[in-house]
């Protein structure tokens, strides 16, 4: 988790940078891939070190395994400014849809789950 939040402080601040203008786009991404790339490949590191030392099927080796397979989605950010570590943005912005969606049984018409999300179109 110390890593995870060491990658989350190093974003924050070099975000902070370039809206500040004190760095260009080009800068920010340079220094990102400076600064996390040691961090994601000691996590890298580890992760394979765990995985030999638990059980595959055990939940940390699960989560270990699946880690390691989407490891090149998961240091794709670096490559790309506009990129995020995380999908925080799409998840806020589909949030309402979610919620929506649980509250659409509470409907008092026939069918919710159709005709209440068409209604969104409108809205």
């Amino acid at each position: 988790m110390a890593q995870i939040k060491e990658l989350y402080m190093v974003e924050s601040e070099l975000r902070k940078r370039l809206a500040d203008k004190e760095m260009d786009g080009a800068a920010f991404q340079s220094g990102r891939k400076k600064r996390n790339l040691p961090i994601l490949n000691e996590f890298h590191d580890r992760l394979e070190k765990e995985q030999r030392q638990v059980l595959f099927s055990s939940k940390l080796g699960e989560a270990a395994a699946y880690t390691l397979n989407q490891w090149l989605k998961l240091i794709r950010y670096l490559k790309n400014a506009k990129l995020a570590p995380d999908n925080n943005v799409c998840e806020r912005y589909i949030r309402p849809f979610v919620a929506g969606r649980k509250n659409w049984g509470a409907c008092p018409v026939p069918h919710p789950g159709r005709k209440v999300p068409a209604s969104y179109i409108y809205l």
